[in-house]
């Protein structure tokens, strides 16, 4: 029998067959359009959501359970119906797989579980495993005693505490409401619109037509507000310039809340790993680093599916004897993550020169751009460049120009996803997707 793998999350459910980790898996957000003579589900309904506001319904996996649609038909009359019309459409993708291992968010109930079997059980296929996400996601890459998963979902985030002894254990989970990606997709489109306003006089949310397209766009935009500090959009045939802070100060609030809800959770000594959703938003992982004092890594998209992968054996179970597994083992050392006073003086002092191949720049006063696929360093802009080194209240500090940028802490092999105003050290190595070389700060001592 072939065993595949569903992320229950509603921002994005993601179905792969597990033969190849973190490289094949489909998402399909938790969206359904109900009209009493069709269903849309995923990216068909959400593309339909601002044209059918009252079909729509983003709730059945949020809040599964057996509670009457507003809108019926004979086919879809509660929250479980839509559910299993999903799992249906999703499991179409692997089609060859007749056992499934399901992963939940830590927000889900009990109940919810049993009625989530329940509906397997009329499914063609079975549920041979049941596995938190946080953990399955956070057992490769916890490097602390104490571990502070954040997540994204559809209607709010989900904060899931660990502990390691011997293995990665759940301990408690908190969620905060109202702070999901439908409330900051809204909070984007409303800035966008203002922009719209101020530039053009027209009102993109006037329309329904007009605010679906504004909506459609909106992940792409985002994707690359990722890579540029400002782009032009285009909706309804008008055209704005949009600058990446705009929409950053936009969802502020909401940014807010968050770091404050891990501050309540987490340790000065506590690991905070945050899921790709979240790491992806527009100057959020630069907020967490200017106000966390926590060491902070940002998850890859795959890092359900591979902890899964890691771990068949510990989770798998025969279909009738399926259990949920909160713990884990953890696959590298556990480190305490306060530094001893040597350590730390080490560290806090600033590399003198950059060094790429065979060649070593001095640093200064003056910023260096850098462009790793063609091994160019310049003190002079360059379009090209993928980050810049700058001087910033007497530290090093790397401002990215393009995403896949990769920073490996000296002497770990701690990763994190480089953001804006990354702090570096002596010793600490920077990569880039695709490009041979690496670059390394390196101290050049007196003789």
């Amino acid at each position: 029998m072939t065993t595949g793998i569903i992320e229950l999350n509603d921002a994005g459910v993601r179905v792969s067959s597990g033969k190849s980790p973190g490289s094949d898996f489909v998402e399909s957000p938790g969206v359904a359009v109900v009209s009493r003579k069709e269903l849309l589900l995923g990216d068909a309904a959400l593309g339909q959501s601002r044209l059918q506001p009252i079909e729509t319904n983003t709730l059945f996996w949020h809040r599964l359970s057996a509670e009457p649609l507003p809108l019926q038909n004979r086919q879809y009359r509660h929250h479980a119906d839509l559910a299993y019309s999903h799992l249906l459409s999703l499991h179409e993708h692997i089609a060859d797989c007749d056992e499934i291992i399901f992963a939940l968010p830590g927000s889900f109930t009990r109940q919810q579980m049993s009625l989530l079997l329940g509906i397997v059980g009329q499914c063609p296929f079975d549920a041979v495993g049941l596995v938190d996400s946080a953990v399955a996601a956070s057992a490769a890459h916890a490097r602390a005693a104490d571990v502070l998963h954040i997540d994204l979902q559809l209607h709010q985030c989900i904060f899931t505490h660990m502990q390691t002894d011997g293995e990665l254990q759940r301990q408690q989970v908190d969620a905060l409401p109202h702070c999901g990606l439908l409330t900051l997709r809204d909070r984007w489109a409303k800035a966008i619109a203002d922009q719209f306003i101020d530039q053009s006089r027209f009102d993109p949310l006037h329309s329904a037509t007009t605010e679906q397209s504004l909506y459609d766009q909106l992940p792409q935009w985002l994707t690359q507000f990722g890579e540029h500090g400002e782009l032009f959009l285009e909706v309804g045939n008008k055209n704005i310039k949009m600058v990446r802070q705009q929409l950053v100060e936009s969802v502020q609030p909401i940014y807010k809340q968050l770091i404050n809800k891990a501050e309540q959770l987490a340790g000065a000594n506590t690991q905070l790993l945050i899921g790709d959703r979240l790491a992806k938003l527009p100057g959020l992982l630069d907020a967490f680093t200017r106000n966390a004092p926590q060491a902070i890594q940002a998850l890859p998209a795959s890092a359900v599916m591979d902890g899964i992968c890691a771990n068949l054996d510990a989770i798998k179970r025969p279909s009738s004897q399926v259990s949920f597994i909160q713990a884990l083992p953890v696959a590298g050392e556990i480190r305490d993550e306060t530094p001893s006073p040597a350590v730390a003086d080490v560290q806090a002092q600033n590399a003198t020169h950059v060094l790429l191949g065979d060649r070593a720049w001095p640093l200064g006063n003056e910023a260096l751009h850098v462009n790793l696929q063609s091994g160019t360093v310049s003190s002079a802009p360059m379009p090209e460049a993928q980050f810049s080194v700058h001087q910033q209240d007497g530290r090093l500090v790397l401002m990215p120009h393009q995403s896949s940028l990769i920073k490996t802490s000296a002497g770990t092999n701690h990763e994190e996803v480089i953001i804006d105003n990354c702090p570096v050290n002596t010793g600490d190595a920077i990569a880039s997707t695709g490009a041979v070389q690496t670059l390394r700060f390196i101290e050049v001592l007196d003789r």
